[in-house]
């Protein structure tokens, strides 16, 4: 699993999705993105730039994606418990569709 974030490359995806979610648990407990919407707008921000190359991301297309995948709206507060599906969705948005499952996503929540 190659997360994009910090150009890093895992072993298993397990260890890929435990990156993740220390990342979003970072995110919760610094900068108080509790909701679906200031998750994914810290985490994939609609313009940037990585190494030297600006770019775009179509933020509310994501919001809408993963929202309906776990049923819920972009204001609302992620529980707890729904960490390994959001982080699924997440990466089936971002390209991996399908190649990843949830056990290895709850597994990564087990090893952080």
């Amino acid at each position: 699993m190659n997360i994009e974030k910090s150009d890093e490359e895992f072993l298993t995806p397990a260890f890929g999705f435990r990156a993740a979610y220390k990342l979003l648990m970072t995110y919760k407990n610094k900068y108080n993105a509790y909701t679906l919407e200031t998750i994914l707008n810290r985490w994939a921000p609609a313009n940037g730039e990585h190494n030297g190359q600006t770019y775009v991301n179509l933020t509310q297309n994501y919001i809408k994606y993963v929202g309906q995948r776990l049923g819920i709206t972009a204001y609302d507060a992620i529980p707890e418990h729904l960490s390994p599906e959001l982080m699924l969705a997440m990466s089936d948005f971002e390209g991996a569709k399908g190649a990843f499952n949830l056990h290895q996503a709850r597994e990564g929540v087990t090893l952080a």
